[in-house]
């Protein structure tokens, strides 16, 4: 068991998988000591033939969202066995429908109470643990989230995310960048209400800044294009305020705000700065998490003068 622990998610298929074996083998014994002559792959149609009294092929293609060719394979072992049988409809003679024979409904009858005592005994198992009740909900949960986007293209993503993150570059201000940086900047002062307008030096003499050591730039580049930067404005000895934290629209899927705020936090440490806050407009609520999340903390609110509500975070 201890190796399903460490793998967690990684080994989630091979452990379902697990589980249901030992569910199917167990169910398989019960059919056997019964002396009922009952396979666990006939149960889906079964138990919908049971529901409904008739099936097409793509009705049940519809309710197990499988492939027709897929329903129809189902249908057809069990009409071999003599358990279901085709009959023509009477309106469109192309559509087959699906009902038991005299042996299915017979066999149904069999296998009706072991179904119960199934379903009454997995209960009892789901209500021994704390969170096992749950699992029916969870399972209902993933399967909606794989609906809206499969594992298949989650993972491709984060791994395009992966390797274009390989190719970025952090380095100090540089003024043959300017145009990518001031574009950021502006950006970033429509984007957030609150950022320091009064004062736009940061914007229009950061070299100037950097130079006289009033203000710490770092930028980050893919090639030749500047995608994130921040600007550390140095209030008096250790103190400091953040007036720019700017990731490029088209790149934020990279994750790359949070590279940026962990270069922000190795600078804090590397120029001595112990204390730092930035302004952020609450409609920022991704960018308030992830300073949070790094040990920022609420200091206060403020109003602007659309009435719109800001937050004033700190660390140190």
């Amino acid at each position: 068991m201890k190796v399903y622990e460490m793998a967690g998610e990684l080994i989630i298929g091979s452990r379902l998988k697990r589980l249901s074996e030992k569910f199917l083998s167990d169910v398989s014994k019960v059919y056997k000591s019964q002396g009922i002559p009952f396979e666990t792959a006939y149960f889906p149609v079964f138990y919908l033939l049971n529901l409904h009294g008739t099936l097409t092929v793509s009705h049940v293609a519809r309710e197990l969202e499988i492939t027709q060719s897929g329903a129809s394979q189902m249908i057809n072992a069990l009409v071999k066995k003599e358990l279901v049988r085709y009959d023509k409809d009477r309106d469109d003679k192309r559509i087959r429908i699906a009902s038991f024979t005299p042996m299915g409904a017979q066999l149904l009858d069999q296998v009706e109470p072991v179904w119960e005592s199934i379903g009454k005994c997995f209960r009892q198992i789901l209500e021994e643990g704390d969170n096992s009740r749950y699992l029916f909900q969870a399972m209902g949960e993933i399967e909606e989230s794989i609906s809206q986007e499969n594992l298949y293209s989650r993972i491709f993503k984060d791994l395009n995310k992966r390797q274009l993150l390989k190719n970025v570059v952090f380095f100090p201000y540089d003024p043959s960048l300017e145009e990518g940086y001031k574009a950021l900047a502006l950006s970033w002062l429509v984007e957030n209400s609150f950022a320091k307008t009064n004062d736009t030096d940061f914007i229009n003499k950061t070299g100037q800044m950097v130079e006289t050591g009033q203000g710490i730039v770092r930028l980050a580049k893919i090639e030749n294009d500047v995608i994130g930067t921040f600007y550390l404005s140095k209030i008096a000895g250790d103190r400091a305020e953040i007036l720019l934290f700017g990731v490029d629209d088209s790149r934020r899927h990279l994750d790359l705000a949070q590279l940026l705020l962990s270069l922000l936090l190795e600078t804090m440490k590397e120029e001595k700065i112990t204390r730092v806050s930035i302004k952020l407009n609450r409609r920022l609520a991704p960018l308030i998490k992830l300073f949070m999340g790094a040990g920022f903390s609420l200091d206060c609110l403020e109003k602007s003068k659309e009435d719109e509500t800001g937050f004033v975070l700190t660390k140190g």
